[in-house]
């Protein structure tokens, strides 16, 4: 079958119905027809078809089959459901999921024969790599199925061995369970560009990089080449999501020169991939391996190499400015980052407005009301806040002499509170700043610790809703020990849920991972306090999700004093749901009022108040920002949040509340200055988009990287041209420098350097000399 078309970097399954038309009149083609026909006639054009070919036409000779029926005939949930086994994207109308699953099938879906592939081989040697040792001896244990296990240490000591015998796909196995340290590999520029003295930052846009070693003392490679020697088939345990796509990849570089050569001549054929959510699922993941893609692991490269070239360039380049014109300064690395900054930026818009507060005066109408004999209730004015005080007074003047008010309308009404959607990595975070008080990156170690220890699943998803055949059921019956520590119900117990049990919310699936559930019964004190209160929140906002919504009633009384309206309300519950977990919520009776009634006012009042401020924003309301506008991915949004902490750009207060410093708030001020898009969302969002167009197979590499780069290199150009004007900004932001222990910041350039000519003014207040402890800077 014919690969996927491009136009323009986009793949054409990926183009909207008016794109395709757009690009059809381009051709003077017809522009009738539904999305699949504009599609196929399109395609038929940049092909050389002649009459526009549907899908299954143009792939008649090579069908791809699915349990024996041919994609087409099979229905959008069915084709969703095939991707998602893949690792594929599943968002995009019939069309575009056919075409999906068509290519990979192209590419990987052919079926494997044992026999041909290992004829004469009585048994396999099978080599699998999970992402810590942790998962590599769990995994291990589960495979084995209660079989002798040899354990011993790789030859680096770090990583497990675990090796015992079985079946593999029919044939008989000796199977080797072994792990990486996270990533194998890492991305830098060569030595003589990690040489702060020796280039110009701009150079750094288009230098060369190398990958070497993330962590040479482990010797990962040779460590992974010597367990591969002799093996037939490499089967990959790493994370699924992104990152462990990538590292999938970085191990096959490391072994394939150490396997045994494939029969078929094509080393992939013996490369398989286990998608998998928890441990639970293991043995499934065993039986339905797939292959590692490719293009994920490509998006990766390309982000990784995106922000180390854009970041270390800002950052040398303001370091150097700086570090000359204030040479009396204790100057550190001043570092910029395409996802840091626009997160930074929130922080001090935030605290601009706060500075900005000025507080208003208003006044506020209200009266005391004698319902009985013993009750007496608040009402206030319609009105709402009178901003004149004049006015005010002159209102109350017209109403105090008034001794009863009349009861104008009755109405009740009720109230639904929703439960929770499923648990996904954003909410995880933002529970976590403000339940445990601890900040995303605590979180997320927190929570990977109890995922390799088989606690909970995979704590990295973007997806809202249950599968389709998950098993409610089965997490309740397990975690009904941790119960007493969830809720404040000392009197609910697990029959209750059960009996309560409610269909969840629908929530939004990303083709990723399930939500975030608890996947075993965790003892009490068998881990630190804060994980064990993470674990008890998963499992309270698991039971969440499947009990009934809070209902409540609310009653609205309308009093008439003077030609003046008064409002009071009163609520009462229905049906507590889901808040009987955590929350108490008092229960008012209701008034016995009708229209027509006549209540004696005991007293009316004028209540003076003052606007209050905005608060400084939060790290679960910069969670909420960073994700609404793509600002990193799920699983990189601690990391960018703790790198404006380490870097005194924001001090974290009492209430998670991040405070920017007078440093955070003149970086962001220079770029709003000299070109505010550089702190803008919107510039991050544009590139996190192009880079999951590679993920999807929708968009080129190398077009991606270079269009990014162009950008970003004339917007390098034009600040560093306009630098001198934001020096003012930063007069109060470093300490004095302590020249017995500093080095001489005036020391020269290396001789090795070459000093633009034609713009020395501009570049010669880049250099001066580089720190020597953050040599490999990054953003």
């Amino acid at each position: 079958m014919d690969k996927e078309v491009f136009i323009n970097g986009k793949s054409l399954s990926s183009l909207k119905i008016a794109e395709l038309k757009v690009e059809l009149a381009k051709r003077n083609l017809p522009k009738t027809g539904n999305k699949l026909e504009l599609y196929n006639r399109l395609r038929a054009c940049l092909t050389g078809g002649d009459e526009g070919p549907s899908v299954s036409e143009e792939s008649n000779s090579k069908t791809a089959l699915i349990n024996g029926e041919s994609i087409e005939k099979l229905t959008v949930p069915q084709l969703k459901a095939e991707l998602k086994k893949r690792n594929l994207p599943v968002d995009g109308l019939k069309c575009a999921l056919c075409t999906r699953l068509q290519n990979y099938l192209a590419e990987y879906g052919k079926e494997v024969d044992m026999d041909a592939m290992f004829s004469g081989v009585n048994s396999l040697n099978v080599l699998m790599v999970a992402e810590k040792p942790i998962m590599a001896n769990q995994i291990a244990k589960i495979l084995s199925k209660g079989r002798k296990l040899n354990f011993r240490k790789a030859s680096n000591g770090a990583c497990p061995v675990n090796e015992w015998s079985a079946n593999f796909m029919g044939k008989a196995a000796n199977f080797k369970m072994t792990s990486v340290c996270g990533h194998v590999m890492t991305l830098d520029f060569p030595q003589e560009y990690r040489d702060w003295r020796r280039h110009q930052p701009i150079e750094l846009f288009n230098c060369p990089v190398e990958k070497s070693e993330a962590n040479p003392q482990l010797k990962m490679r040779k460590c992974l080449a010597t367990e591969a020697k002799d093996c037939n088939v490499l089967v990959l345990w790493l994370d699924c999501d992104m990152e462990g796509e990538n590292i999938c990849f970085e191990v096959i570089e490391a072994v394939r020169n150490a396997m045994k050569k494939s029969q078929t001549g094509n080393f992939t054929d013996v490369v398989f991939r286990a998608r998998f959510s928890s441990l639970k699922d293991v043995e499934t993941a065993m039986n339905c391996l797939i292959k590692p893609n490719f293009k994920q692991s490509l998006s990766v490269d390309c982000r990784r190499e995106l922000d180390l070239r854009i970041g270390v360039a800002f950052s040398r380049f303001q370091t150097f400015h700086f570090r000359r014109y204030f040479r009396d300064k204790d100057v550190k690395l001043i570092s910029y980052g395409p996802c840091q900054t626009p997160a930074l930026a929130f922080c001090v818009n935030r605290a601009e407005k706060v500075d900005s507060f000025k507080p208003e005066n208003y006044w506020v109408l209200s009266c005391e009301l004698q319902a009985n004999s013993e009750k007496v209730i608040k009402a206030d004015s319609l009105r709402g806040p009178i901003h004149n005080e004049e006015e005010a007074n002159m209102i109350l003047n017209k109403i105090k002499d008034n001794t009863y008010a009349e009861v104008i309308e009755v109405n009740g009404q009720r109230n639904t509170k929703e439960r929770p959607k499923a648990l996904n990595t954003v909410e995880l975070l933002k529970i976590c700043s403000t339940k445990l008080g601890i900040s995303p990156a605590d979180a997320m170690h927190k929570a990977e610790n109890l995922y390799t220890r088989g606690y909970i699943s995979y704590p990295r998803t973007e997806t809202t809703e249950y599968p389709e055949e998950f098993d409610y059921m089965h997490i309740l019956k397990f975690i009904e020990p941790n119960l007493i520590a969830v809720w404040t119900n000392q009197t609910l117990t697990i029959e209750d849920v059960i009996q309560k049990f409610t269909s969840p919310r629908k929530g939004v699936d990303k083709g990723d991972h399930p939500p975030i559930v608890p996947t075993q019964w965790l003892s009490p004190k068998s881990t630190d306090e804060i994980s064990e209160s993470l674990y008890n929140l998963i499992i309270k906002h698991y039971v969440s999700t499947i009990m009934p919504p809070c209902i409540t009633e609310t009653q609205t009384i309308l009093f008439d004093i003077g030609e003046e309206r008064f409002q009071t309300q009163t609520s009462r519950i229905i049906d507590q749901g889901f808040t009987i977990l955590s929350e108490t919520i008092s229960s008012e009776e209701q008034l016995n009022f009708k229209a027509g009634d006549q209540v004696k006012i005991k007293k009316t009042n004028l209540i003076s108040r003052k606007t209050t401020s905005p608060s400084y924003l939060t790290e679960a309301e910069l969670v909420t920002k960073m994700e609404k506008h793509s600002i990193g991915t799920d699983a990189s949004i601690p990391t960018h949040i703790q790198n404006i902490c380490q870097r005194n750009y924001v001090k974290v207060e009492s209430g998670r509340k991040l405070v920017p410093t007078k440093l955070g708030r003149a970086l962001i001020k220079a770029y709003q200055e000299l070109d505010p898009e550089l702190a803008l969302p919107t510039m991050r969002a544009e590139v996190e988009a192009k880079v999951n167009l590679i993920a999807r197979n929708e968009a080129d590499y190398d077009q991606v990287k270079t269009s990014v780069l162009d950008t970003f290199r004339q917007k390098f150009d034009s600040f560093t041209g306009q630098a001198q004007a934001i020096n003012y900004l930063f007069t109060d932001c470093f300490p004095n420098r302590d020249f017995n222990h500093q080095p001489n910041h005036a020391r020269a350039p290396s001789k090795h350097f070459k000093m633009d000519k034609n713009n020395d003014r501009k570049r010669k207040a880049q250099f001066s000399n580089p720190p020597r402890k953050n040599k490999n800077a990054r953003k």
